[in-house]
């Protein structure tokens, strides 16, 4: 019984952090070229990654990588892209 008392306080405490209310900030994190611009990750450090289309018409994008600190990074054409 011991041990399933436990064993159910660690799930509680586990859970307790995802209840809490989360606050986020919607930021326009501008665009390399075109009209179009996709995030599609944020990770801990809040670094952003996406894509960016250059050329719609010809299907040309670019991947970035937008942090507060750097700002849009272009990391151009990756390889096997368009």
């Amino acid at each position: 019984m011991k041990a399933n008392i436990t064993l159910f306080r660690s799930i509680l405490s586990l859970c307790s952090d995802y209840s809490v209310a989360q606050t986020y900030t919607i930021a326009d994190l501008g665009k390399i070229g075109g009209n179009l611009s996709a995030a599609f990750g944020i990770n801990h450090a809040e670094q952003v990654v996406g894509m960016s289309y250059v050329n719609k018409q010809t299907g040309l994008t670019h991947a970035f990588l937008w942090s507060a600190a750097t700002g849009l990074q272009d990391f151009g054409t990756l390889p096997g892209g368009k």
